[in-house]
């Protein structure tokens, strides 16, 4: 019987996985007056907080659709 020799050689660098890319929403917004825009949200952790951010920075907003994109 043969016997194995171990060679040491040094254990592969732990691949790291890629960070997450975190999502970025948008916001189609329609104002009191009638008028719409859409705005790009890419600090929001969620939709609840992206809302939450649309509302708080916009006046007079009507309705606001938040989808996620990206």
């Amino acid at each position: 019987m043969q016997r194995q020799q171990r060679t040491d050689t040094p254990t592969a660098a732990v691949s790291k996985r890629p960070r997450r890319r975190r999502s970025e929403y948008r916001a189609a917004v329609r104002f009191l007056d009638g008028s719409r825009n859409i705005y790009e949200i890419s600090n929001a952790r969620d939709t609840d907080d992206a809302r939450r951010m649309i509302l708080e920075e916009l006046s007079d907003v009507a309705a606001a659709v938040i989808i996620a994109h990206g």
